[in-house]
């Protein structure tokens, strides 16, 4: 068994829906997945009903097979699109940790990477943790946004510990064990987990890096735990709420902000239910928020999404901070960015880095690219230990 993975890159055009086609692409880089087989499952999905059954049954098929990658991915699919109530959900998501664990059982057993649990408000937050062969570069913290599985980024810190860091990979509150297992709720005070992290592995200096709506969540994480020196935001979300209703017609957002103002709850609820039942994506994405957000309501998950916001912090940030962009990214416009920038006036140091399609990086987060992201995150943080 290796112990640097490889990577795979390009973006493939496999659903004529943009987001489930990012889903499927997310399936090939992160989980592994055989192209061929999502190119199958995707030809067999128009909707994500048809999704969720083809990708259950095909993760089923997969596992007997012994085609391990394939079944977990198929799984994790599953699992991400089905709702709350259907009895596969939860044992879609158990079954692709199952085998992730049975994967790399030998990274557990000969002791490179550590299994952990934070405490975390009477409850459990897990970590996994390497260390490099010889000396540690850094300490990096890295963690997902709104949907992500710690798992999807395994190969992520093995491949780092090659760089000569010793990483910290963990599930947040409203992320994967934390949110399937534990319960935790989503919170945008993210640097009260983080500053468990730090005091309970006993870290005095550190990078943190956030992905998508973590990206938010690291520099908030930093403007209050000054052990954080450099911050890396991949796929930098300005307002979650404003990126929510960005989807729909400018009509329908025009509506939304005006009902917000006036605190209009049984309006907003009613023109998101309708939303919902036209909308079939729309439902999937607003229940996922309402449960891992732990709200009753569109109106409350709405409401919440307005606390995730880098204008709130942005002032209070002073630590060396990265941002990266894909030039095609359908869920933040590259016109977001100047605003966002904008928020970090005491910082130490600015970096923008836009990816783009000849890169094959320029989707959501880098996806097509996973590889030449860490490589640019890895000279960046070399550049600042090497200046400091």
């Amino acid at each position: 068994m290796s112990n640097i993975p490889s990577f795979k890159s390009g973006t493939y055009q496999l659903h004529k829906n943009t987001n489930i086609n990012y889903q499927l692409n997310r399936a090939i880089h992160l989980s592994r997945a055989d192209i061929k087989l999502i190119r199958t499952i995707a030809s067999q999905s128009p909707d994500i009903k048809c999704l969720v059954d083809v990708c259950y049954s095909e993760a089923v098929l997969q596992e007997q097979k012994g085609s391990i990658d394939n079944a977990i991915a198929c799984y994790r699919l599953a699992d991400f699109f089905l709702g709350v109530k259907d009895d596969r959900k939860l044992k879609a998501y158990h079954k692709a940790l199952d085998l992730f664990n049975k994967k790399n059982y030998q990274f557990f057993e000969n002791q490179m990477v550590e299994k952990g649990f934070i405490d975390y408000e009477q409850k459990k937050i897990p970590y996994y943790m390497v260390e490099p062969e010889g000396n540690i570069k850094d300490t990096l913290i890295i963690h997902g946004g709104y949907d992500s599985y710690m798992e999807e980024f395994f190969n992520t810190i093995l491949y780092l510990r090659s760089k000569g860091y010793k990483v910290v990979l963990f599930d947040g509150p409203g992320q994967g064990y934390a949110n399937r297992i534990e319960k935790i709720p989503f919170t945008h005070k993210w640097e009260k987990v983080v500053r468990e992290i730090h005091n309970k592995l006993n870290i005095n200096e550190s990078t943190i890096i956030g992905v998508s709506l973590g990206a938010m969540l690291a520099p908030r994480a930093a403007a209050f735990e000054n052990r954080i020196k450099r911050v890396v935001c991949v796929g930098l979300l300005p307002n979650f709420y404003d990126v929510l209703i960005s989807t729909r017609s400018k009509r329908i957002q025009n509506i939304l902000k005006f009902l917000f103002k006036y605190n209009c709850k049984n309006a907003i609820n009613s023109l998101v239910s309708k939303m919902m039942k036209k909308d079939m994506l729309a439902e999937w994405g607003i229940r996922h928020g309402m449960e891992i957000f732990d709200s009753k309501t569109p109106f409350d998950f709405f409401d919440k999404a307005k606390n995730y916001n880098v204008e709130d912090i942005g002032m209070n940030v002073s630590q060396d901070i990265l941002i990266t962009a894909g030039d095609e990214d359908h869920f933040i416009s590259i016109d977001f960015y100047k605003s966002m920038i904008d928020c970090f006036k005491n910082v130490k140091s600015m970096t923008f880095r836009i990816f783009n399609k000849h890169e094959l990086a320029e989707n959501h987060c880098q996806v097509g690219n996973f590889k030449l992201l860490l490589d640019v995150v890895d000279s960046w943080i070399s550049e600042r230990l090497l200046n400091n």
